[in-house]
């Protein structure tokens, strides 16, 4: 007999399959037969199976063949319903409970002491979460790049220390070099002048209100308020009397030029892809090295031996980012001079702006006039409103 041919059914079935219910005045079939194909000619033949056994006991019934199985339970419609009662009554003290926790949570952390413009326990989450990006941070990890024809003109957002119009006589400082013996020191009587045309009370940022799109509701005030009694003076800092080295934007263009097509991705949710140029900041440093902790030669693969961080501000001090130095140094960290194939306007930063697309927009800072190389973290501008100071992605 071939092995896909019918076989004879057993003559035992299984002891374990329960018997199936029928009048006890049915009397069973002795025998089903069932026409199969001969393998040789192909004529019908017929092959005979046994009947399966069924009960004639007809007072078995199915709630008697569920108590015999393991695991079933027959509950009375009194016992059903007491059940669901205790489950609604557990479940809404559950609910109860979540929902008064996540209330007493919520109002705990409302009244915590602010640290850097936000309550301590969410700038200590902020620092964690700056502390593990810079564990995991690589310089090989590289942000996407695509092809120029998917650049778009992004949106001049942020005004905060963006020139109306270029000056001609700008020139970008630089404190922390390796080499300062070319460095200048303002005028005194110049920076005094300047200081007097300014109010101090003018001169610390601009003024934020209750409808500024990233302060929020109230949030600008309270910050404000708070920037004016620590006294801070983020115009006209202690940089400003620092010696500096002044370069030129003919000394930066003349610099390996690099391009690169990345997405600027803002911290309110959107992004554009945009057509960069201008020297990576990598280039920069080679051209004018900070200063190393042995005195060597400046070495990007070593960043344990470079300062820390790297300040940027606008020329009168409006805006200002801090950047940790493995950031800075990434490959597609750029000083920007051009975008989308023309030179930049000053509503986007001209004459020369940072294009970091391992950061947020935030950290993208217009208008550079003094970069510093330091040791001390540096103070940054939404950071001191409340949000993130690291601000990778």
């Amino acid at each position: 007999m071939e092995g896909n041919e019918p076989t004879l059914a057993e003559e035992n079935p299984r002891e374990d399959v329960p018997p199936r219910l029928r009048p006890s005045n049915e009397s069973p079939p002795d025998s089903v037969s069932t026409p199969r194909p001969n393998a040789d000619d192909g004529t019908p033949h017929a092959v005979t199976t046994e009947a399966p056994i069924v009960l004639a006991d007809a007072h078995v019934t199915p709630a008697k063949l569920l108590r015999s199985e393991p695991g079933f339970e027959i509950l009375s419609d009194t016992e059903v319903d007491r059940r669901i009662r205790r489950l609604s009554r557990r479940s809404f003290l559950w609910a109860a409970v979540a929902v008064a926790g996540t209330w007493g949570g919520i109002r705990w952390l409302g009244t915590r002491r602010p640290d850097g413009g936000v309550q301590w326990p969410f700038r200590l989450l902020f620092r964690a979460n700056e502390n593990l990006s810079r564990d995991l941070f690589s310089g090989a990890r590289l942000a996407p790049v695509f092809p120029r024809s998917a650049a778009t003109m992004p949106r001049a957002n942020g005004d905060y220390g963006v020139a109306p119009e270029v000056d001609s006589d700008w020139q970008l400082r630089l404190m922390g070099l390796a080499d300062m013996s070319a460095a200048e020191v303002p005028d005194a009587g110049e920076a005094n002048s300047s200081a007097e045309e300014t109010p101090a009370s003018d001169k610390k940022r601009p003024a934020f209100t209750s409808g500024d799109k990233k302060s929020g509701p109230g949030k600008g005030d309270a910050a404000e308020a708070q920037a004016n009694e620590e006294g801070s003076d983020s115009t006209s800092s202690s940089s400003d009397h620092e010696p500096a080295v002044f370069v030129t934007m003919e000394q930066i263009r003349a610099l390996p030029r690099t391009e690169m097509v990345t997405e600027l991705k803002c911290i309110e949710g959107w992004s554009n892809i945009v057509h960069w140029a201008g020297v990576r900041m990598v280039d920069f440093m080679r051209k004018f090295p900070p200063a190393t902790k042995d005195q060597s030669p400046f070495d990007p693969s070593r960043p344990g031996n470079l300062p820390e961080y790297v300040s940027m501000e606008t020329p009168e001090g409006d805006y200002y980012v801090g950047l940790d130095m493995a950031s800075a140094v990434h490959p597609q960290t750029l000083l920007c001079y051009e975008m989308n194939g023309k030179p930049l306007t000053p509503e986007h930063g001209a004459p020369l702006r940072l294009a970091i697309p391992v950061k947020y927009g935030i950290k993208n800072i217009k208008n550079i006039g003094k970069i510093k190389y330091t040791d001390d973290r540096p103070k940054d501008f939404w950071a001191e409103q409340g949000y993130d100071w690291y601000a990778g992605h």
